[in-house]
């Protein structure tokens, strides 16, 4: 499994294959002849789940466990199908795993005893487990501030911010990272005062306190 960035525990276990039965099995075009042919069990040669993968909704709810999902291994190396077989408590992390392990995931098909590539059913187990230290959470809020002469913001006031986390010490620091402007100018040249609005999306890691101006 590749991987990069901050470090998410995504651990991709291979279960021996069965024949329990999931969301696969109702239109799976090789049900009569799964893993009753298998000589040779199919071998992964590519496939990966990485940190930006974690679904942007389970991160916000804090979410994590295992999704072990029941996958068809086609003749041809691709998984046709794939089922959830248990939750990990979470809709995001159990359909996300099925959606990247189709997306992604070849085989080296399994074989026969006359070593003819046949289907092959299989279980796997995926773990969710958060990072130690969170990835940036995104913040979308609308910032108000006048522009003075001298080009210096002030009277700062953030507005519709989301998530509920953004709290009073994270709206000062986020007007604090207002950078210094050149001073707004009427039709003459002249500096002036000009209050600008703008709506703004920061990770967590942006927002941070600045150097004083």
């Amino acid at each position: 499994m590749r991987s990069s960035g901050p470090q998410i525990y995504l651990a991709l276990l291979f279960m021996p294959w069965t024949s329990a039965s999931a969301a696969t099995s109702d239109t799976d075009p090789y049900a009569s002849s799964f893993n009753a042919e298998v000589k040779t069990p199919a071998k992964l040669i590519d496939g990966y789940i990485i940190d930006s993968d974690y679904p942007k909704d389970a991160i916000e709810a804090n979410a994590s466990g295992t999704t072990v999902v029941e996958l068809v291994v086609s003749p041809t190396g691709i998984v046709s199908l794939c089922g959830i077989l248990l939750s990990s408590g979470n809709d995001s992390l159990d359909s996300r795993s099925c959606e990247l392990i189709r997306a992604r995931f070849t085989f080296k098909p399994a074989l026969d005893k006359n070593r003819k590539p046949v289907a092959e059913r299989r279980t796997q187990r995926i773990m969710w487990r958060m990072p130690e230290i969170p990835l940036p959470v995104p913040y979308n809020f609308s910032a108000s501030y006048i522009v003075g002469r001298d080009g210096k913001p002030r009277d700062c006031v953030i507005e519709g911010a989301t998530p509920p986390d953004f709290d009073q010490a994270k709206r000062e620091k986020a007007c604090k990272s207002i950078p210094n402007f050149a001073p707004p100018l009427d039709a003459n040249g002249r500096p002036i005062e000009r209050r600008f609005s703008y709506r703004q999306i920061l990770t967590s890691a942006d927002i941070i306190e600045p150097a004083a101006k």
